[in-house]
C-alpha cells in the first residue's frame, strides 16, 4: 500500500469531479456538496436534516448525533434549496449506493484505506477536514464546522495516514 499525501488526494478529488461533467454530470452537485463542506454521503442524500431557519440561513442536523451546523442558503445550488422547500426526500433523487457506485468506477485509486477500513466516499470528508487544517484553522475550528461533539473523531480525519493499494 502506499501513502496518499494531502495534495494527491486534493488533487485527485478534483480531477473525479472534473470527470463527471463528461460521465455523470447529473451527480456532480452532490459531489460537490461533500467536497465543498465536507458533508457524508448519507447526508446530502437526505434533504429532511436540512432546515431554513430564515431567508438567509439554513440548519443541517449532521449524522451520529453530532451538533448542529448553520450556512448561508446563498451557499447552496438553487435547486438545493427549491428541494428543501418543497419537502423533497432527496436532491437529485440520487441514492447514496449511485453515488459510492460512480465513485468506485471514476475515482483513480479504486480502493482506499484510512487504518483497516475503506473509506471510499469518506475520502471527501477527510480531504474538507485536512484542508481546513492546511488553511491554519485549529482543531476545535474544524471540530465546530463539522458539527462534531467528540474532537478525538477528527483524529483520523486530520492526522491518520490514507492507504491506496
Amino acid at each position: 500500500m502506499q501513502v496518499i499525501t494531502n495534495k494527491e488526494l486534493n488533487s485527485t478529488l478534483l480531477e473525479f469531479l472534473e470527470g463527471l461533467d463528461y460521465f455523470y454530470p447529473a451527480t456532480k452537485p452532490l459531489y460537490q456538496l461533500l467536497y465543498d463542506k465536507g458533508f457524508r454521503s448519507i447526508e446530502v442524500n437526505d434533504l429532511q436534516r436540512f432546515t431554513i431557519v430564515s431567508e438567509t440561513e439554513l440548519r443541517f442536523k449532521p449524522a451520529k448525533n453530532n451538533h448542529y451546523r448553520t450556512f448561508l442558503i446563498e451557499e447552496f445550488p438553487a435547486d438545493f434549496i427549491a428541494a428543501i422547500k418543497n419537502n423533497s426526500p432527496k436532491y437529485l433523487s440520487i441514492s447514496c449506493n449511485t453515488m459510492r457506485y460512480t465513485f468506485k468506477n471514476l475515482y483513480k485509486y479504486r480502493k482506499v484505506f484510512s487504518g483497516n477500513k475503506e473509506i471510499s466516499l469518506h475520502l471527501f470528508r477527510y480531504n474538507f477536514c485536512r484542508k481546513l487544517l492546511d488553511s491554519g484553522e485549529s482543531r476545535e475550528q474544524i471540530g465546530a464546522r463539522l458539527g462534531e461533539i467528540d474532537l478525538s473523531n477528527l483524529d483520523s480525519y486530520l492526522f491518520g495516514d490514507i492507504y491506496r493499494l
